[in-house]
């Protein structure tokens, strides 16, 4: 379970499937829209909703290069939000609308949906003990 924890952490930061900034594929717009802080407002696993709340605040901070994931939140069946991290940091890159992360030395790439000046939406992939997860994240710039 702590592997999936940390593995939804990255994917916090990053996730991709098909573009849509704009109805512009251009990676430049993608490095200047992506840069701010971004609040989590929803994520689905498998098409699920796995979390819809602001009491589970998971900011993400990108600057020009780094990544800053803050007070990130684990919502526990029965539980509600239970802090995981404080904060942890690394590295990204985009190459068009692919988001490459890596945290930790664990490293996982994204397909961005939609990135526009208030609205970030990516997906990824996990595989956990044979069992392929599907990640949508939808974030708003704050």
């Amino acid at each position: 379970m702590k592997k999936l924890t940390k593995m939804f952490l990255i994917l916090t930061f990053g996730m991709l499937v098909s573009c849509g900034s704009d109805d512009s594929s251009d990676s430049n717009t993608f490095e200047t829209d992506i840069i701010g802080t971004w609040e989590l407002i929803s994520s689905t696993a498998n098409g699920l909703e796995f979390f819809e709340s602001t009491e589970c605040q998971t900011l993400l901070t990108f600057t020009a290069t780094t990544i800053v994931s803050t007070e990130f939140y684990d919502y526990e069946d029965g539980n509600g939000c239970v802090l995981d991290y404080v904060s942890d940091s690394g590295t990204y890159t985009l190459s068009g609308n692919i988001l490459t992360g890596t945290i930790d030395d664990e490293t996982a790439t994204f397909e961005i949906l939609e990135l526009n000046a208030t609205t970030l939406k990516i997906q990824g992939n996990i595989t956990e003990e044979g069992l392929s997860i599907i990640f949508i994240q939808t974030f708003v710039k704050i």
